[in-house]
């Protein structure tokens, strides 16, 4: 359940974000790359990275708090 439940949230709040931004979360919150390195990759600065990346955790997990009062039977 919960499985699919973070699975929900993950696709519904990458419709909504820009590939830019979702790939710094993806690289750095979910691959655990650092920060710098993405930067690089990204075009972006590390601060940007962290910045987008956190931001998009927390909605991540705001939408799976969501999906848990929807699903819970």
């Amino acid at each position: 359940f919960q499985k699919r439940q973070m699975e929900l949230a993950l696709r519904d709040i990458q419709a909504e974000c820009d590939p830019k931004t979702w790939a710094c979360f993806q690289e750095h919150k979910l691959e655990g790359r650092d920060s710098n390195e993405v930067a690089a990759e990204l075009g972006l600065s590390p601060e940007a990275v962290r910045k987008n990346a956190s931001r998009v955790f927390k909605k991540v997990a705001e939408r799976a708090r969501e999906l848990a009062g929807e699903l819970d039977p």
